[in-house]
C-alpha cells in the first residue's frame, strides 16, 4: 500500500486549504509550536496514527493522479466547449 505520514506545516500561503483537517498547522514564525507539534507526532504515537491516516485520506481525495486527470480533463473540456464569443482562448 500507499506510506502514509503525518504532516506538520506552516501556516503560510494556501497551506490550510491543501491540508485542510489532515495534520498540523503551526503559526510560521513560532519554532516551539513546531517543535511542540513534532515532538508530540514522536512521543504519541496514536496521534501520529491519526494524523498520518487523515493526510493519507485527504491526499487520495484530493491529490490522486485519477483525481487530477478527471479534474484536469473537466476543466480542459468546459474551456474547449465554450464558444470564443464567451472568451475562450482558441487552442
Amino acid at each position: 500500500g500507499r506510506v502514509r505520514l503525518p504532516i506538520v506545516a506552516t501556516d503560510v500561503g494556501g497551506v490550510r486549504e491543501l491540508m485542510g483537517h489532515a495534520g498540523e498547522l503551526v503559526p510560521s514564525d513560532d519554532a516551539d509550536a513546531l517543535g511542540g507539534a513534532l515532538t508530540r507526532l514522536v512521543t504519541e504515537p496514536g496521534l501520529r496514527t491519526e494524523v498520518a491516516a487523515a493526510a493519507g485520506e485527504r491526499a487520495a481525495e484530493r491529490f490522486d493522479a485519477g483525481v487530477l486527470a478527471r479534474t484536469w480533463h473537466s476543466t480542459y473540456a468546459a474551456l474547449v466547449g465554450r464558444s470564443s464569443d464567451e472568451g475562450a482562448v482558441s487552442v
